[in-house]
């Protein structure tokens, strides 16, 4: 599938905003770029835990995977590769992709990157003790790695049937390199498949868990083949990462991962941003990203802005919702979540809060996606229709006490929502809007502030009702198994909603594995009408990016996360 077909040829207009590509030898400047996050990443490893903005952004310099989409032209495009293979069909079923690193391409410590690192990394993030969760739901379905006797950078990778991102679990993760996180060769007495069906009680692989999933092998040790390397990390103050002298990627100027014009990149840690726009206005920040609408309209408006910054406001693959927890007996009934699904004024939210700069959204599926289901209309905003639901299912409240409630395996359950928000201002305005709103249908809504990490500690512990969360997209096609399949509804696997629908699952297995594109797309609009139907979760809004650099410099900013792209920064002229 060829993603301009979904996203308009016009849009790469706004891509390249701020950025000309240029395939003539550039000169080496030296110079530094300041880069606000809003919070430590906690962790520098991408296959570790659950990922973030600020852990993708740093990740994503040191790591590098075979091939990903391009930033440009959306196309899958090699990394560490020669070319990306197309797939070869065997007899039996199986899909074949065969693969040859580039000849260069070396690690850190300047040793080859070679098919036994490829192979490692499989290993590590299918050994089921080590918190890869998000990774093993798309390499579930690799059977087997064949490396070639006579080169040690060709292999085969053997998928067991086709199924939608059967490339995509083939080459777009990144790869670590063997001798750096296993010195000791732990993991050569295991072929892949007695690592994916080892027992719970293999000391071996526990103990090598253990171990890389710790603070050794995300802060300590931290090793890759991109083009920069951690040169320092102050935690909740900054993350340098300096520049690989002679670094081999030079040599493949038109592969957008591999650049590296900046001599250092610094990632400072700033979680107000007020604080951080002070540093910017005063030179000691060169990028970042405003998510308060209002500071950012302030920030434009200021005097001499247009003199010292420029602006970019890609679209962003990228949804904020509601998260709504379908275990708990209150949130069970679909009709209960379309009643708080009106209690949301989300045209209000994107006016006010977001000053405009989002879309509205309906699903897990972005609008201008070919296979998006037009004929879905908008959740209005109507607290009439609420009460008239909840009053319909017999939501009353019978002790007067304001609170609907309802008598349920023989309790008395009130109608009250812990809403669990994180320290982010947008999350918590959005509470204020749906706690005021939810007041007037007789639904307690209660606002609980966690840090960043006592947040992510809270879904994966089931401890909320409803929660501020975002989800991002791929460029690849969607695959919502991972999000929404009930394999998945251990939090720890993926689906922090808990849904659980077995027609859901049905077209999910369908859109993975239907190589008719008419029949998938019909899948995929099933799937959309489906989750309106249901709405496990409250569908708001798709953001627009606005990040503000100083003008002193341009780069590339595109709708591929994060946004932006550090190594084609260079001095504007």
């Amino acid at each position: 599938m060829k993603l301009l077909n979904i996203y308009p040829i016009l849009f790469l207009s706004v891509l390249l905003c701020m950025y000309s590509c240029q395939t003539e030898e550039k000169p080496i400047q030296d110079f530094s770029l300041n880069i606000r996050l809003a919070n430590d990443p906690g962790r520098v490893n991408p296959m570790v835990g659950n990922p973030t903005d600020e852990s993708n952004q740093v990740n994503s310099l040191i790591f590098l995977p075979l091939a990903h989409y391009d930033p440009i032209t959306y196309e899958m495009s090699p990394v560490l590769i020669k070319e990306v293979p197309d797939a070869k069909v065997m007899e039996d079923g199986t899909i074949v992709y065969d693969y040859e690193f580039l000849e260069d391409a070396v690690w850190d410590d300047g040793k080859p990157i070679t098919a036994e690192d490829y192979l490692f990394t499989m290993k590590v993030a299918m050994n089921p003790k080590v918190d890869a969760v998000s990774w093993r739901g798309l390499l579930a379905n690799i059977d087997s790695i064949g490396i070639d006797a006579s080169n040690d950078r060709k292999f085969s990778v053997i998928i067991k049937e086709y199924f939608l991102l059967a490339k995509e679990a083939s080459c777009t993760f990144e790869i670590f390199p063997k001798h750096i996180y296993d010195p000791e060769g732990i993991l050569d007495a295991y072929s892949l498949q007695d690592v994916v069906n080892s027992e719970e009680s293999d000391s071996i692989l526990s103990e090598f868990a253990k171990t890389f999933n710790s603070v050794k092998y995300s802060k300590e040790i931290v090793s890759g083949s991109g083009p920069y390397k951690l040169k320092a990390w102050e935690i909740d103050q900054y993350i340098a990462l300096e520049r690989k002298e002679n670094y081999w990627g030079d040599k493949y100027p038109e592969r957008k991962a591999l650049e590296n014009n900046p001599k250092e990149v610094i990632f400072r840690i700033i979680s107000d941003e007020n604080a951080a726009v002070t540093l910017l206005k005063d030179g000691s920040l060169d990028l970042m990203v405003v998510k308060s609408a209002t500071i950012f309209e302030n920030l434009k408006n200021s005097s001499n802005f247009d003199s010292l910054f420029t602006l970019a406001t890609p679209e962003l693959a990228r949804f904020y919702y509601i998260g709504l927890n379908n275990r708990k007996p209150e949130l069970a009934d679909k009709d209960v979540r379309r009643a708080l699904a009106h209690l949301i004024d989300v045209d209000l939210i994107i006016n006010n809060l977001e000053n405009g700069y989002a879309t509205r959204q309906l699903g897990t599926i972005m609008p201008n996606s070919e296979y998006y289901n037009r004929s879905l209309s908008e959740i209005d905003f109507d607290i009439k229709k609420a009460n008239a639901i909840l009053d319909n299912e017999g939501w009353k409240d019978t002790n007067g006490n304001g609170v609907r409630d309802k008598i349920i395996d023989g309790q008395l359950v009130e109608l009250e929502v812990e809403y669990v928000a994180s320290q982010s201002p947008l999350g918590q305005k959005v509470g204020l809007l749906f706690q005021d709103n939810a007041k007037q249908a007789g639904v307690d809504v209660k606002m609980i502030i966690k840090e960043g990490r006592k947040f992510n500690e809270a879904m994966y512990a089931l401890d909320f009702e409803a929660s501020a969360s975002a989800a991002g997209y791929s460029l690849a096609p969607y695959d919502p198994y991972q999000r929404w399949h009930s394999d998945n509804s251990d939090p720890k696997e993926g689906n922090f909603a808990g849904y659980v629908n077995e027609r859901n699952d049905e077209l999910i297995e369908l859109i993975r594995t239907a190589e008719d594109l008419a029949e998938r797309t019909a899948a995929y609009k099933e799937f959309q009408q489906l989750m309106y139907d249901e709405q496990p979760v409250i569908f708001l809004y798709s953001p627009t990016q606005k990040f503000v650099l100083n003008k002193k410099f341009k780069g590339l900013f595109s709708m591929k996360r994060p946004g932006y792209f550090v190594g084609s920064f260079e001095f504007a002229e």
